[in-house]
């Protein structure tokens, strides 16, 4: 390729923007993803008070099937639910980390493993893929303020 034909080439790849350059993983990136990491373990443990500390006050929940959970207590209320009747093993793939602003990231993921049911003890394959928001806050701890996920399977 010529000198001219590279110039052009980085001047249009430029002009993009910074969505077509891959970045190095950020501080931000390794903070949301370690909050990933310890919400899957939470959830598999069956850790509510764990769960709870990872949203904000204002929190929101909203699971396929189930009503939105607002608020800390209200999150509180639907965990102690799910594993009175529930037990989840279940690994999550961060599949995006995206960057919204200075102070507020989003990330997908997919979510695999099993669901064993209460009463029956059966267990089940589970997929599924989720949305987690997440908020810094004024002390500079991020938070999740939305969480949402559906099965796909």
């Amino acid at each position: 390729m010529s000198l001219s034909l590279r110039c052009v080439v980085v001047l249009f790849v430029s002009c993009l923007g910074p969505a077509w350059v891959a970045a190095a993983p950020t501080s931000t990136d390794s903070e949301v993803r370690a909050i990933v990491l310890r919400y899957q373990h939470a959830l598999n443990e069956q850790k509510v008070d764990d769960l709870v500390a990872l949203f904000s006050d204002a929190g929101v929940t909203q699971i396929q099937g189930a009503p939105s959970s607002v608020g800390r207590e209200k999150i509180r209320e639907f965990f102690t639910t799910l594993f009175g009747n529930l037990k989840l093993d279940l690994a999550f793939e961060i599949e995006e980390v995206l960057p919204i602003s200075a102070d507020w990231v989003l990330v997908r993921t997919s979510s695999h493993g099993f669901v064993k049911i209460g009463g029956s003890g059966a267990s089940v394959l589970s997929t599924g893929q989720e949305l987690f928001l997440f908020r810094q806050q004024s002390n500079a701890t991020w938070k999740i303020v939305r969480y949402a996920a559906s099965a796909t399977q």
